[in-house]
């Protein structure tokens, strides 16, 4: 778990942060990193590692600023009590938030028809296709289980969608 020391720390440098220093982006991207690490504290992914790494790595793969901000918080709407509000409270725009949105697969919803909706926001398409590749690594499980081969056969099929390689979804099971 992230210490109370680090975890406060980082509240204290947001809040600290000045307009005129810094680029708004700059500091959108300190409340993003902040709030991914406080709020993705004690989660571990499939392989067992730290979950923020996850969603580092997405944003490293990213190559605009503000795409990088939509990967940081792209899981905070499924995995844990942060809410498309308490994002504009925190001062990402719209916008972000919108793209936030737009990688957030809806209770109930097919994957297939999320990866469709995924493709209408263009930095929502970046950070999901980075998401797969992420996410396709082998090399974070330390066995392969059969429900392993399938979600990966998936996440190809949707990565190849994404990319153009696939002309349709028919092939993205669940």
């Amino acid at each position: 778990m992230v210490s109370e020391h680090l975890s406060t720390y980082f509240t204290i440098f947001v809040k600290s942060l000045n307009d005129a220093a810094m680029r708004n982006v700059d500091i959108l991207y300190a409340k993003a990193m902040t709030l991914a690490i406080e709020k993705h504290d004690g989660q571990t992914d499939k392989g067992g590692a730290k979950y923020v790494e996850h969603v580092k790595r997405v944003a490293a793969r990213c190559n605009a600023d503000e795409t990088k901000i939509v990967a940081l918080l792209h899981d905070l709407l499924e995995d844990t009590d942060v809410t498309p509000d308490f994002l504009l409270s925190m001062g990402f725009p719209q916008e972000v938030v919108d793209d936030v949105l737009a990688v957030t697969r809806q209770e109930g919803e097919n994957y297939a028809d999320f990866i469709l909706r995924v493709e209408q926001s263009e930095r929502g398409k970046e950070v999901k296709i980075a998401d797969l590749e992420d996410n396709m690594d082998i090399r974070r499980l330390s066995d392969l289980t059969e429900e392993d081969c399938r979600r990966l056969c998936r996440y190809l099929h949707s990565w190849r969608y994404l990319r153009g390689l696939e002309k349709d979804t028919s092939k993205i099971l669940g």
